[in-house]
């Protein structure tokens, strides 16, 4: 959060009642980035969010992000692989 200037209200503006949980994604996935860099072969954390501001500080963080409707193809196309 300390990365958030105080008055952008694009991720975060619980007056609204919007994004009082997008940080938290960002967190999780950075905290199990870190968690697992300790492995040789270590799993990639993916954002998966419609949400333009949690995109972007996703992707500040050096994260991988996909939309939605990108995960959907990602999965329609491992279901066809089965």
């Amino acid at each position: 959060m300390s990365t958030v200037p105080a008055r952008d209200k694009n991720l975060v503006d619980l007056y609204a009642n919007h994004g009082a949980a997008d940080p938290l994604v960002v967190a999780c996935a950075l905290d199990g980035r870190e968690r697992d860099d300790l492995y040789l072969i270590a799993p990639e954390w993916v954002v998966v969010t419609g949400d333009k501001a949690v995109q972007s500080k996703a992707e500040q963080f050096g994260l991988t992000v996909l939309s939605n409707a990108e995960f959907a193809a990602v999965i329609d196309a491992a279901e066809g692989q089965t």
